[in-house]
């Protein structure tokens, strides 16, 4: 039995105004911080108060989703906040012994012309042949038939959406670091952006002491430690074809490796620092 002293005594601890009110810190303190970020980026701030905000719908919509809704707008309004990959889809399923699981739908499965479980496994069976992602089977999730998941990871690596979980008592803490990692690692697409990055990691004192080098000492000692971190960090590695096309029009001419580009990134960075730092010998 549930002794309900003890759950009212839990719940006057901290009222739901309380708890309203610390939430509303929280999402504010959370809207500076995207502010500031905004702010570094370049791009437009919103400074509407929070307590101003209202939600509309988007301008491709007509009208907002409800229970009123045709079956069509809420199917269409499920599949754009979980999309994933539509050639295939996992359903679950479940035993009596109480295991569970999901597994990619298959039409053959079960049928003993095709399908022999659990005797040949459904990743070794020729036989499998996969189901696309349709709304009927989002309409049967949804009324309850059965349950599908989605796969967000599509085949050529990339996805629409993800799913963090942030828990224990430093959780804002995990959350701002999770969206500040989020924009850094977003590839530069031109030199000046790859520049820019790299100009927000050095310190003042290294931007004085790499003002002062000639382009000689530049290519020896600079170039050995930073060619490989930018070559890693700005996506050269894995073809990123926007900044190797910046590269290519600073060089005005194709190269054969990927020593180039990152050597025209460290001269673009050692030019706009010695525009700020480099230091002139003035006569007494």
């Amino acid at each position: 039995m549930l002794d309900n002293r003890k759950i009212i005594k839990t719940m006057n601890k901290k009222s739901v105004q309380e708890k309203l009110d610390e939430a509303l810190k929280e999402c504010e303190r959370l809207r500076l911080e995207n502010e500031r970020l905004r702010n570094r980026l370049g791009l437009q701030c919103d400074n509407t108060p929070l307590s101003q905000l209202t939600i509309q719908p988007s301008p491709e919509d007509h009208s907002l989703v409800s229970n009123n809704s045709s079956s069509d707008d809420k199917i269409k309004l499920f599949r754009s906040l979980f999309r994933g990959r539509e050639d295939v889809y996992p359903v679950r399923w479940g035993t009596k012994a109480g295991k569970s699981g999901y597994s990619p739908a298959c039409s053959n499965e079960w049928n003993r012309v095709y399908c022999d479980k659990p005797r040949i496994k459904c990743g070794q069976c020729k036989n499998r042949n996969l189901l696309p992602l349709t709304n009927a089977v989002i309409y049967d999730h949804l009324s309850g038939k059965h349950t599908v998941g989605v796969y967000p990871l599509l085949q050529d690596g990339t996805c629409w959406f993800l799913a963090a979980d942030f828990d224990k008592s430093n959780w804002q803490e995990d959350v701002s670091a999770f969206i500040i990692t989020c924009q850094r690692n977003e590839l530069p697409r031109t030199v000046d952006e790859a520049v820019n990055i790299l100009l927000e990691d050095l310190l003042f004192k290294d931007r004085v002491v790499m003002a002062k080098l000639s382009e000689e000492e530049l290519a020896s000692s600079v170039y050995l430690a930073l060619a490989k971190s930018i070559r890693k960090e700005s996506g050269l590695y894995n073809g990123n074809d926007h900044l190797i096309t910046s590269c290519q029009l600073y060089l005005g001419r194709e190269y054969d490796s990927f020593e180039d580009p990152a050597m025209v990134i460290i001269k673009e960075l050692w030019k706009k620092i010695r525009e700020k730092h480099h230091l002139r010998l003035v006569k007494a």
